[in-house]
């Protein structure tokens, strides 16, 4: 049995309502949804950023360590023509 005109119209505000609260919900979790989307994107390119850095931070320690051996070699043609003049 279907419920009569008057019980309709007193709660079609409330159904009004309840519409209305579902559709602002499906749309908080739509714009959730991409912005998870775009945190995970952003995410990723940082990582990727990272993995640069890193890797130029290795490649900048290797040509460290080579100048400071270099001028160790250098250090020591120095001490012998020092000597060898000091003679």
């Amino acid at each position: 049995m279907l419920p009569d005109w008057e019980t309709l119209q007193k709660t079609w505000p409330l159904l009004a309502g309840l519409a209305a609260l579902w559709a602002r919900l499906e749309v908080a979790r739509a714009l959730g949804r991409a912005q998870v989307r775009q945190s995970a994107t952003d995410l990723t390119r940082l990582e990727a950023r990272v993995d640069t850095m890193d890797k130029a931070a290795q490649n900048q320690a290797i040509q460290l360590g080579r100048i400071e051996e270099a001028l160790k070699g250098v250090g020591h043609t120095l001490e012998r023509i020092d000597r060898k003049i000091g003679n």
